[in-house]
């Protein structure tokens, strides 16, 4: 384990447990978020390279607010006749200004390399294989394995297992993040993205995070990942119902009026009760 990351598994480590626990209940395990606990691997690096980037990057943003403030206060003009000084060329400064970016540029990169690989390629030997298919404005997962199908529900899947996601579209962009397992993938019509997680038991929320049509903000995503066991109650029970078919074009548009009538008003309630 890398050194950097030993604070952030400090501060998480308390709640996680307390989330693993509540997880063995399955649907009432608490939703787990990006920094304070997050689920899998990716997730944990990614939140601390988050940090790291983030310490890396305010030094450099005040060492250049702190130079422009003193250039304006020490060469301002003071209303005493003097003309200013005409130069130009400096090639020590603008070596030291060309050189120092680029070995930051050099450290992030090599620093930040290990995790991104890992991210792109340690799920090369999945446990299972999911599609995730985008619609507007649900998603539907297909088990392959299994012959299930679901649409605008809950994807669940087992803890501590890598699961596999290929995603597509059958209509527009959409983009799949669910930021408590560090995963973030666009669905595009036409092709196939992949992305992968091994997640810890607890329940996952996240949403397309591409601006889709009206009903963006009704694509909402949740995970729930949960112990082998609970796993296999849920695979019995859905393998033995048939799927329901997904809402066709026609009747999400015939029902986005009054959804949208409804979030209105749920909007002029909110206002009148402010």
């Amino acid at each position: 384990m890398s050194l950097g990351l030993l604070p952030l598994y400090a501060q998480q480590s308390g709640m996680a447990q307390a989330m693993a626990q509540a997880a063995a209940k399955g649907s009432a395990a608490p939703v787990r978020n990006a920094f304070d606990a997050p689920g899998s691997r990716e997730a944990i690096r990614a939140a601390a390279e988050s940090l790291h980037a983030l310490l890396w990057v305010i030094p450099f943003i005040l060492i250049a607010y702190i130079l422009l403030a003193y250039v304006m206060i020490r060469f301002r003009d003071k209303g005493d006749g003097r003309k200013p000084a005409s130069f130009h060329e400096n090639n020590p400064l603008e070596f030291l200004w060309t050189v120092i970016p680029l070995i930051v540029v050099v450290s992030v990169a090599l620093h930040s390399y290990p995790t991104l690989s890992f991210m792109e390629f340690g799920g090369n030997t999945p446990a299972m294989t999911i599609d995730v298919v985008g619609h507007q404005f649900f998603w539907e997962y297909k088990y392959p394995k299994y012959g299930i199908d679901i649409s605008n529900d809950t994807l669940v899947v087992p803890a501590n297992q890598v699961i596999d996601l290929d995603l597509t579209s059958v209509d527009v962009i959409h983009g799949f993040y669910v930021p408590g397992l560090g995963i973030q993938m666009d669905a595009l019509p036409g092709r196939i993205t992949n992305l992968w997680f091994k997640a810890k038991p607890g329940y996952y929320k996240g949403q397309c995070t591409q601006l889709c049509g009206a009903d963006h903000a009704q694509m909402l995503i949740s995970v729930q990942v949960v112990p082998e066991d609970q796993f296999q109650a849920w695979l019995a029970r859905h393998s033995s119902q048939t799927a329901a078919p997904p809402p066709s074009p026609a009747a999400q548009a015939a029902a986005l009026p009054a959804r949208l009538s409804e979030a209105n008003s749920a909007g002029r309630q909110a206002r009148g009760k402010a």
